[in-house]
């Protein structure tokens, strides 16, 4: 049987930061709605000990503005304290810096070859897709499939995503 579409893709510390970015909205909602709100309420409360206790308030306002700031990048840019690690984990995994895998896309089911062996999903098995600037990524339960928008081989880009959106909506 031939699969209806073929992606090459080269895993890579570039492609690991961008699939935290990817994903980082989707794991971490709850995290960064609360972290947005310490933030902002950081920031109003320095405003307010600044209007109510002007120069004399200055310090501690200042700390609050600098926690505020703090839980702002977090909150929009937490991925990125987690990304080196991530491939750090990933490089060992591969053995190399990089890692080279195909994935097979047949009607009933989602074949991934690469050095480290052979996976098959079922498209039951995908719980959302993300799309990132190179990248798609498929969430399997708490795990990713990242494919790179520019590795598909048996048809183009836009073929494959009104493909994997049918299949994705059967579920």
């Amino acid at each position: 049987m031939q699969p209806k579409f073929t992606n090459t893709t080269t895993m890579s510390e570039q492609t690991t930061k961008e699939m935290m970015a990817v994903t980082w909205g989707k794991n971490a909602g709850f995290l960064r709605i609360l972290l947005f709100a310490v933030a902002g309420f950081a920031v109003v409360y320095a405003g307010m000990q600044l209007y109510t206790m002007g120069a004399a308030g200055l310090g501690y306002a200042g700390g609050m503005l600098l926690l505020g700031a703090a839980a702002g990048f977090v909150g929009g840019w937490g991925y990125l304290l987690k990304s080196k690690s991530s491939y750090k984990q990933q490089k060992a995994l591969w053995g190399a810096d990089t890692l080279e895998k195909q994935v097979d896309f047949y009607e009933d089911k989602i074949t991934q070859h690469s050095k480290l062996g052979e996976l098959t999903f079922a498209y039951t098995d995908i719980t959302a897709m993300l799309q990132g600037k190179t990248i798609v990524v498929l969430m399997v339960g708490q795990a990713a499939l990242l494919l790179q928008v520019n590795g598909f081989k048996k048809a183009d880009y836009q073929e494959f995503l009104a493909f994997i959106k049918t299949k994705i909506n059967k579920n």
